[in-house]
């Protein structure tokens, strides 16, 4: 849900992010206009309601204001970009995939915190993240690979399972 109470649903398999009502109806087929994500994973609303996406697909991470038109690139350089979210900072948080790491980046989209989450000796693919609700001073990723999440520091300092899934 983002700002307004309305539902954003992102296609992953393809290049748009449809806006719904709270209810379920649709408002608009295709919000993103003037440059339309590739695969988009996953997006977070900034506190000014800008909409960041990550272009799974393509490279780094989009940026579209309040009514969907496209701003540019918030960030290139970062594949696989998923997982999305702001800290209480504005800073914003993501994964790559495909680079296995978790980053953290400024207004401005400078990466201010970077870190592989490995855990063991796991191939991990950090997927989604969030804050753990118990101690925002902590980090609750999702590894594909290592089968569940584990909880980090915000510098990246691995401090456990939160919850295991059991075998890929």
């Amino acid at each position: 849900f983002g700002p307004g109470g309305n539902l954003f649903v992102a296609k992953s398999l393809g290049t748009s992010i449809s806006r719904m009502s709270s209810t379920g109806s649709l408002l608009e087929a295709n919000f993103t206009k003037g440059t339309n994500p590739i695969n988009p994973s996953s997006f977070a609303f900034s506190s000014t309601g800008d909409m960041f996406v990550g272009n799974f697909g393509g490279d780094g991470i989009l940026r579209y204001d309040s009514s969907g038109q496209f701003q540019g690139v918030f960030r290139s350089g970062i594949t696989g970009a998923s997982g999305l979210l702001f800290d209480s900072e504005g800073d914003l948080w993501l994964t790559s995939l495909y680079e296995h790491k978790v980053f953290e980046l400024d207004s401005n989209g400078n990466i201010k915190t970077q870190f592989s989450p490995n855990f063991s000796s796991f191939d991990t693919f950090p997927a989604f993240l969030m804050f753990d609700p118990n101690n925002s001073n902590q980090l609750l990723v999702s590894l594909s690979g290592a089968a569940g999440v584990y909880k980090y520091s915000l510098s990246g300092t691995p401090l456990g399972i939160f919850a295991y899934g059991g075998t890929t």
